[in-house]
């Protein structure tokens, strides 16, 4: 039997039909994390178990486990992997990586590859100095005493977390990723040691079948300015004040801004719209409704030009579904989904720090010439059948 252990996210409504698609619903048993209708993202109206947020109750269920079992976890953050270190698994782990599940979390110890400067100095003004103030100070040493414990128990809070990710990631045996990510998972064991899980090829639904039948929007003419998207979420790790500053202060064409702030941190998305209000002015325009999936396509279909600037993986969804449109991607090449679409074979990926320097109208025809090939080798890795093929190897 497959026990699956899943956050409330839109991935997971398809990663559950797909489940059903392979005909072995009866060979596994969902369990969803917290309480039906905790999210907007997630709905499903196959057979699913709620689990709730306490830790003993996940215990006791886990315990039902057996060593011809498979436990199959997606966001493997440090309250499930707590949960874990805490129980006797007997069967093998399997977890797909998501993210934020790994490098995110404990944020604070992997803050100084993540943020780019000028995110980076708001990220400490909003989450860190906050915790040092207080409205009454008695005295300038009373002040220093008191920060200087906050400070000193931070430290070790984030020292402890490190810690017990990196411990609990020894008892997983298998992370599930993308065919051609072979040195993300060796990056993983870097920021990890004890990890030393093998890799397995599996994918989420990034609508790929959606978006290969949609046909391409024209090339802009010299009287519509370039539609940019940028980045998937209010999640500091987007870099939105770095990313806003470059494009004010380097490209000359006419364009215009969209960013996905829709869903994730509530106070960075407040900031993200205040700056780029103000270094962008009429050119801003930020997304907060939530999409359904074809809502979602069509709308990636109106952009012209794809922008990441997070130095980590995420956006995997936004960036397929602008490929197979047909739509150029800039990204950083520390980003390791840039050099897992370069292995891939993909061409209209392009380092997002030379983007001033690129006719971005060409660039957009260049990558709708190579739309058909685009496809073929996005639908090797992200096509149902793929992801079916992956998932039946996982779960049979």
């Amino acid at each position: 039997m497959n026990y699956h252990v899943i956050i409330q996210d839109k991935f997971f409504t398809t990663y559950i039909e797909d489940i059903y698609r392979l005909h072995e619903e009866k060979n596994n048993v969902i369990w969803i994390r917290g309480n039906k209708g905790d999210s907007p993202y997630f709905s499903t109206t196959h057979e699913v178990q709620y689990i709730g947020t306490d830790p003993e109750y996940i215990k006791n269920l886990l315990k039902v486990l057996n060593k011809e079992d498979k436990l199959i976890i997606a966001w493997y953050d440090l309250y499930i992997g707590r949960v874990v270190m805490a129980s006797q698994i007997p069967c093998p782990i399997y977890v797909y990586l998501l993210g934020a599940d790994f490098y995110g979390e404990p944020e604070w110890w992997h803050e100084k590859w993540l943020f780019d400067p000028k995110t980076k100095k708001r990220f400490y003004q909003e989450y860190y100095y906050p915790i040092f103030l207080r409205k009454h100070r008695l005295s300038r040493i009373g002040k220093y005493i008191d920060d200087y414990k906050r400070y000193k128990a931070l430290k070790q809070k984030i020292k402890q977390d490190h810690e017990d990710k990196n411990r609990s990631l020894s008892y997983v045996d298998y992370i599930v990723l993308t065919e051609h990510s072979g040195p993300e998972i060796e990056f993983v064991k870097q920021l990890y040691p004890a990890c030393h899980a093998q890799h397995v090829p599996g994918v989420f639904d990034q609508n790929f079948d959606i978006a290969k039948n949609l046909e391409m929007k024209p090339v802009p003419d010299r009287s519509k300015p370039i539609k940019i998207l940028f980045g998937n979420s209010s999640d500091p790790t987007g870099n939105h004040i770095d990313a806003f500053d470059y494009i004010v202060k380097n490209l000359k064409c006419d364009y215009e801004v969209y960013s996905f702030l829709s869903y994730g941190d509530k106070r960075c998305q407040q900031w993200a719209i205040e700056y780029g209000k103000k270094v962008l002015g009429d050119k801003f325009h930020p997304v907060v409704d939530f999409m359904d999936k074809v809502s979602f396509v069509k709308f990636m279909n109106e952009m012209d030009v794809i922008m990441m600037y997070h130095n980590r993986q995420q956006a995997e969804g936004n960036i397929m579904t602008s490929l197979v449109l047909g739509k150029p991607v800039f990204m950083k090449p520390a980003n390791p989904q840039y050099g897992m679409l370069k292995r891939m074979g993909v061409e209209p990926v392009y380092d997002v720090r030379e983007m001033h320097t690129i006719d971005l109208k060409e660039a957009i025809r260049c990558a709708q010439q190579h739309r058909t090939d685009t496809i073929k080798r996005v639908g090797d890795e992200y096509s149902m059948e793929t992801r079916l093929k992956h998932l039946e190897k996982i779960i049979k």
